[in-house]
Parts: C-alpha cells; sequence; structure tokens
C-alpha cells in the first residue's frame, strides 16, 4: 500500500443545518442572517457562518454549535413554504482538515 504525504486533524464540531426548498422561500432567511447566497459549489461567508450549496435547491449553513437553536428560529421565524426544510444535521456531520503536498490525492 502506497503512503500519502498528507496529514489530517479533526476540526471541531459546528452546527450544520440542512436547508432545502425554492429560492423565493429560502432567500429571505438567509438574507436575514447576512447571508447571500454562493453559486453551486461555493461557499458565501458572514462573519463566523458559512453557507455552502451542494445541489439544486439545497444549501447546508455551517455556524458555531453553540449558535444552532438560535439560527434554527431565525431561520423558522416565518412559517416555510410546504415544500422547504431546514432541519438541524449536526451530529451527522465530523469535518477533517487534510494539509500537505498530495493532500487533494
Amino acid at each position: 500500500m502506497a503512503a500519502y504525504n498528507a496529514s489530517a486533524r479533526v476540526l471541531p464540531l459546528r452546527a450544520v443545518i440542512d436547508v432545502k426548498g425554492r429560492r423565493h422561500d429560502v432567500v429571505p432567511r438567509l438574507l436575514r442572517l447576512g447571508l447571500s447566497l454562493p453559486e453551486p459549489g461555493r461557499l458565501a461567508s458572514a462573519g463566523a457562518l458559512d453557507v455552502l450549496q451542494p445541489g439544486p435547491a439545497h444549501w447546508m449553513l455551517l455556524a458555531p454549535l453553540h449558535q444552532e437553536e438560535r439560527l434554527l428560529q431565525e431561520l423558522l421565524a416565518q412559517p416555510p413554504a410546504a415544500d422547504t426544510l431546514v432541519l438541524a444535521v449536526s451530529d451527522a456531520y465530523q469535518f477533517f482538515a487534510v494539509q500537505g503536498p498530495q493532500a487533494r490525492e
């Protein structure tokens, strides 16, 4: 087995909130948090908040873990459309940083 010239480290836990729905329902919710929608596959940030778009009509909000409840309350301050989902999924994710000359391999 070949060895790679790379290292990995566990990053601190973060709040992860899954947001799915139509843009006209999602955009105002994220704007209230100071976030704009990123291009697909990109990240947009506002302070300690990050939002990424992993697919069509799907966004993931990343934040310090202690902000999870407050962010959920803000995102759900107005009742969502029937086809909009706002769900905390923090317990399903762990993030890692991979660094080194062969980190992309």
